[in-house]
């Protein structure tokens, strides 16, 4: 391999870092909303927030190769955009977006 290679090879490793942690302080962002989301008086715009992140994540984790953690938060984002306590399956439960977030959290670890 040549030097500028090597230096590619650096150049990338320092980008997929930075993503990785983006990605977990985005996590942390959407166990902050978890919360507020579901209740009878929810702020749609903290939902939507919840779902632009989940996005961010689901999109940064497949482009670094991390495709556990695109596929779980591509997961939440569905439940999140589709979700709300009263659904039969419960995907839009605070429980099962909790559940979420805690496998999104291991999955970026990994």
């Amino acid at each position: 391999m040549s030097g500028a290679d090597d230096e590619l090879d650096v150049v990338l490793q320092q980008i997929a870092a930075r993503a990785r942690e983006r990605n977990r302080a985005r996590t942390g962002r959407l166990a902050d909303l978890v919360p507020s989301l579901g209740s009878p008086g929810e702020d749609p715009s903290l939902r939507e927030l919840a779902v632009e992140l989940a996005h961010q994540v689901a999109g940064s984790a497949g482009t670094f190769g991390a495709r556990d953690a695109g596929r779980i938060a591509r997961e939440l984002e569905a439940a999140l955009r589709d979700g709300s306590p009263a659904r039969p399956t419960g995907e839009g439960d605070p429980d099962h977006l909790r559940r979420l977030i805690e496998e999104l959290r291991r999955a970026l670890e990994g």
